[in-house]
C-alpha cells in the first residue's frame, strides 16, 4: 500500500544483490541511475570480503569516489554523512583489517530478539532486568538441551554410499589430492549441510577466488571433503552477475573448512 518493502538487514542484503537479476533486463544499458546502483553493489562486495590486498583497496577507493560523484550529479544534492563515512572505509580496513569482523550485524539480529521480548512483556518495571533474565533463560535452555549449536557438517546416513575413489571418473584429473594410502570405508553423498547451510551436487560455489561446481561430497575417516570441478565464467556487468560458459575438466578436492 505504501510502496515500501520491509526487510531485515539480512533480507535487504540479499535483495540488493539479486535485484539486478530480477529487473536488470528491463533497464536500458548505460542508464546513469542504474550505474549508481551497480557501483553500490560492487562496493558492498568488496567491503564484505574476508581478506584484502592493495589492489582491492585501490579499486574500493575508486568505486567510492565514482559512486559519490555520480550521486551528486544525479540528485543535484550534496553528499550525506553516510557517503562521507564511505570514504574512510579503505583507511579503516588498512588499520583494522576486514570490516566484516568488526561490524554490528549480529548484534542487530540479537536486538530484534530483545524487541520481540519487549512487545510480549506487559510490565515496564525494570524492563532491562526482565530482558536480561529472558535472554539468560533462553541461552541456558540451549545449553541444557544442546540446541542452537551447529555441528560442523550433517548428512543423511541412509543416502550415503560406500565408494572407491580410485574408480571415480574424476580421480585421475584431481589436481590437489595425494593418492597415497587412501583408507577404506569412504562414503559419498550428494547433499550435505555445512555450518547450517545446505549444499547439493551441482551447486556453484566461490572458493579460492574461482567458481567451481560441486561434483559430490566424500567422507574420509569422519572428515568431510568436497569434490569440485572448475568452471569458466563470464561477468555480465549490467546485471552484476556471472554466467557459466563451460566446464574445464579440472577437478579439485577441498576440506569442508574451505567453504
Amino acid at each position: 500500500r505504501n510502496k515500501k518493502l520491509n526487510f531485515t538487514a539480512s533480507e535487504m542484503k540479499n535483495f540488493v544483490h539479486f535485484l539486478p537479476l530480477i529487473i536488470g533486463d528491463l533497464v536500458p544499458e548505460n542508464d546513469e541511475t542504474w550505474d549508481l546502483y551497480l557501483y553500490l553493489i560492487q562496493i558492498i562486495d568488496i567491503v564484505l570480503q574476508s581478506e584484502f590486498n592493495d589492489d582491492d583497496l585501490s579499486v574500493l577507493e575508486s568505486l567510492i569516489t565514482t559512486h559519490n560523484e555520480t550521486y551528486m550529479k544525479i540528485s543535484g544534492k550534496p553528499l550525506k554523512p553516510k557517503h562521507h563515512f564511505l570514504t574512510h572505509y579503505p583507511t579503516a580496513i588498512r588499520r583494522c583489517g576486514p570490516l566484516k569482523f568488526l561490524w554490528n550485524f549480529r548484534n542487530e539480529a540479537k536486538h530484534k530478539e530483545l524487541k520481540a521480548y519487549t512487545k510480549n512483556t506487559s510490565s515496564r518495571v525494570n524492563i532491562c532486568y526482565s530482558l536480561a533474565m529472558k535472554s539468560s533463560l533462553r541461552f541456558a535452555n540451549f545449553v541444557h538441551l544442546n540446541k542452537g549449536f551447529r555441528i560442523a557438517f550433517r548428512y543423511d546416513e541412509n543416502k550415503a554410499m560406500s565408494v572407491n575413489i580410485a574408480e571415480k571418473f574424476y580421480y585421475q584429473w584431481l589436481e590437489n589430492f595425494e593418492s597415497n594410502n587412501i583408507p577404506n570405508g569412504v562414503l559419498s553423498v550428494e547433499t550435505c549441510e555445512i555450518k547450517g547451510t545446505c549444499f547439493n551436487s551441482g551447486s556453484i560455489i566461490y572458493i579460492c577466488k574461482t567458481f567451481q561446481e560441486i561434483v559430490e561430497f566424500i567422507i574420509i575417516e569422519n572428515e568431510l571433503y568436497l569434490v569440485t570441478e572448475l568452471v569458466e565464467v563470464s561477468k555480465n556487468s549490467h546485471l552484476q552477475s556471472f554466467e557459466i560458459i563451460k566446464k574445464t575438466g579440472r577437478f579439485f578436492i577441498y576440506n569442508k573448512n574451505f567453504v
